[in-house]
């Protein structure tokens, strides 16, 4: 298998989803948006294609010409019957290439809080067995929309949409579920200063590190996902 990711900043790679592509001996290859010269995928060699985090809009187009690059390419994706995954910012882009809105969330959600699966998650082989609610790491200032035709996945107190599947091959997360304790600490160096806002969802640097024992199940709970997402 071929997995292929768009990376949009330094700080925000696969986290714990190269660990499961290395284990299943998955091909892994990225575009650096953040580069001029990194290249794009050739779909026609691509199993599995993930658009990654980023602390820019999907509406800053103007300022980051790659948004509709990628876009484009996720369009395509889709179009091709690729499994598509998008995670935070990645999860936006799908969303509104599906024709959902993406719109600035009541409140920053920033820490772990937990989330809930809906009812409807609940009865997808996808999730079988997860808990009903457990703690997620987020990192976010905007939300997706569900797209028409999806499935909606989860929500938190802070925002009502935090998961949707579009399809069978076809899945976005607003939370992150691939992050990992380096990774973690990666996003407090960079941009650690949205730690300072005083919102009812934004805990502070002492309060993540001290959660951060969450993150082993988080990602064994992705682990599972991604196999039954891939194996169908």
């Amino acid at each position: 298998m071929h997995l292929h990711f768009f990376q949009h900043v330094s700080f925000e790679a696969l986290g714990a989803i190269e660990r499961w592509a290395l284990e299943r001996e998955y091909q892994i290859t990225r575009t650096r948006c953040f580069e001029a010269d990194s290249p794009l995928p050739n779909l026609n060699e691509v199993d599995i294609l993930i658009s990654m985090g980023g602390p820019m809009s999907v509406h800053d187009e103007r300022k980051y010409a790659w948004l509709a690059t990628e876009k484009a390419c996720l369009r395509e994706a889709i179009a091709k019957d690729k499994h598509v995954l998008g995670i935070c910012l990645g999860a936006q882009l799908i969303a509104e290439i599906l024709g959902a809105e993406v719109t600035p969330n009541p409140e920053k959600e920033i820490g772990f809080f937990p989330v809930t699966l809906s009812e409807d998650a609940q009865r997808l082989p996808l999730l079988a067995g997860l808990p009903e609610q457990f703690m997620m790491f987020h990192w976010h200032g905007e939300r997706f929309g569900i797209p028409e035709g999806a499935v909606e996945l989860a929500s938190s107190e802070a925002c009502g949409q935090q998961g949707f599947i579009y399809g069978d091959k076809v899945m976005g997360w607003q939370c992150h579920p691939e992050m990992t304790q380096p990774r973690l600490q990666e996003m407090m160096d960079h941009v650690g200063h949205e730690l300072k806002s005083n919102g009812k969802y934004v805990q502070s640097a002492d309060e993540i590190l001290a959660l951060q024992h969450h993150l082993p199940d988080v990602n064994r709970y992705l682990f599972t996902m991604l196999d039954r997402w891939i194996s169908g």
